[in-house]
């Protein structure tokens, strides 16, 4: 038997952080950087994966390590798997209301039960159209610990979409410049990971 994680399911929300759930689940389709959006009414909230989580639903079906392949756990426990989900945690990058995408929190929280969905190409392409976007991430910073490893996985996903372009790029470093107030140090350690991430031809 083969399990797939069903669409991820709001379970909480606010104005800039949202928590969506999977179950069952053994791994998840949406990646950690990635644009992700949910539709209440009108309103179209964008929002990026910041943390993954794979944990039991309960406190009673903990997982043991078994020593067994993923075929071997599906074929010999199925009955494991239901008691498993995936969190997704998300920061609010944006919303679309009318048509027109704006680069701040929303009017309104995604309602709870609301259906998380993973970023088409085109929204992606829609989204990092303007200069605003990056600037509106590298205002999460104040939100999470670990923002130069949220861009990082980033840009890795608009390179995987072939998304990243020069402009991007520039765009990205000039808004990362202003927004570490120049922090050289800073600057050249992002680069340096940069460079030893992505292909030569984009960065």
């Amino acid at each position: 038997m083969s399990y797939k994680s069903p669409t991820p399911e709001i379970i909480f929300s606010s104005l800039h952080v949202w928590k969506a759930i999977s179950r069952p689940s053994i791994t998840s389709t949406v990646r950690f950087g990635s644009l992700v959006t949910a539709r209440t009414t009108d309103i179209t909230t964008f929002g990026i994966v910041h943390q993954i989580q794979h944990e039991p639903s309960d406190t009673v079906h903990i997982p043991m390590p078994l020593g067994k392949s993923m075929k071997e756990l599906e074929r010999d426990h199925p009955t494991s798997f239901p008691f498993l989900q995936t969190t997704l945690h998300c920061l609010t990058c944006g919303y679309a209301e009318d048509g027109t995408i704006q680069y701040r929190w929303p009017p309104i929280p995604p309602a709870i039960h609301t259906l998380v969905h993973q970023a088409t190409q085109d929204q992606y392409k829609q989204f990092f159209m303007r200069p605003a976007a990056i600037a509106m991430l590298l205002s999460l910073g104040s939100h999470i610990q670990h923002l130069d490893e949220l861009l990082l996985a980033l840009l890795a996903e608009l390179e995987r979409l072939q998304i990243l372009s020069p402009t991007i790029i520039e765009q990205f470093f000039e808004s990362f410049s202003l927004t570490t107030g120049n922090d050289y140090r800073r600057l050249k350690s992002f680069l340096q990971r940069a460079e030893s991430s992505f292909s030569w031809h984009t960065i």
